[in-house]
Order: C-alpha cells, then structure tokens, then sequence
C-alpha cells in the first residue's frame, strides 16, 4: 500500500524502495502476488532509470506468469519485457520478447492488451526503419484501440504514425 502511496504521490524512487521490502520479504505473499510485485517493482525501476533492476524483475516476472499460465498477465509482461530489453540496449531480446507478447495475446482474448502489444511492435519496427512492418503494427494497433476505446493506446500510434508515414 506505501508503494501505491507513493506512486500515486509522483514518488517513484520511494514506491521502488517500498517494492524492493516487499520482494525481500516474498515469501509472505501468494505467487500472483509476487509475480505482481515483480511488475510494478520493473515499472518503478524503469521510471527511475535503474536498468539492471528493471531488467532482473521483469525477466523473473515473465517466468513466474508463465509458471501461473495466466495469458493476460504473461502477454502484459512480455510487452514490458520488450520495452526494458530495448531501453537497454538488447535490440534482438526486444524484438523476441515484443514478437512472443503478441503471440501471446491474440489467443488472451484482450483486445487492449492486444493493443498495446501491436504498438510496441511498430514502435520496435519503426525504430528499426522498418516503416511497411510499422505502419502493418501501427493500424492494427490503431484498429484495435478505436474497438476498445482506449485513448492512450490511440494517443500512443497517432503520433508514430500519420497518414501512413510513420514519424
């Protein structure tokens, strides 16, 4: 709860200091619990630019979702996944984890989640200056985001891609 305090506060160096207690203290929680932990602890770190942190609690929150089997959850951390493995640096580890969240989730039957897996795969792929695959990634992401109504998501394709062009 002080982490969610604390994130909620703008605070994300002190929510990550109150997530790392917690993990120290995982046995204490349910597996989902932990698993959940893992993920919000990956998102602080990344707020806060600690890289090999980020990295280490996404990686082992991937594996404990896969474990669990629940799709929604593993496809969700695989796309977080992708977006630290390129933040540092691991282009090829990106490209896998993107490719395996959208695996995933098609079959998850969450179409926002879906969603946002595709716009980290025009993301990726416009990074790369693969504009035909961004632009494919971008509208179904776009597709995708107008059925489910989620702005961010929309927000998110609409500026990397315009018109057909991505930007």
């Amino acid at each position: 709860r002080a982490a969610a305090e604390a994130t909620a506060a703008g605070s994300q160096r002190e929510a990550a200091a109150h997530l790392r207690l917690a993990l120290e203290h995982r046995s204490a929680y349910g597996i989902p619990e932990q698993a959940d932990l893992l993920d919000r602890y990956a998102f602080e770190c990344y707020l806060t630019e600690d890289h090999e942190s980020a990295l280490a609690a996404q990686i082992e929150s991937v594996e404990v979702w896969r474990t669990l089997g629940d799709s929604r959850r593993l496809g969700a951390s695989l796309r977080w996944l992708s977006r630290i493995q390129w933040w540092c640096g691991n282009r090829e580890a990106a490209e896998r984890a993107g490719a395996e969240a959208v695996a995933v989730l098609e079959s998850a039957g969450d179409d926002r989640l879906l969603a946002m897996a595709y716009s980290n795969q025009a993301q990726l792929a416009m990074l790369a200056e693969r504009h035909t695959e961004a632009i494919d990634y971008g509208e179904r992401a776009i597709r995708l985001a107008r059925k489910v109504e989620d702005a961010a998501t929309l927000a998110d394709k609409t500026k990397n891609v315009r018109g057909g062009v991505p930007v």
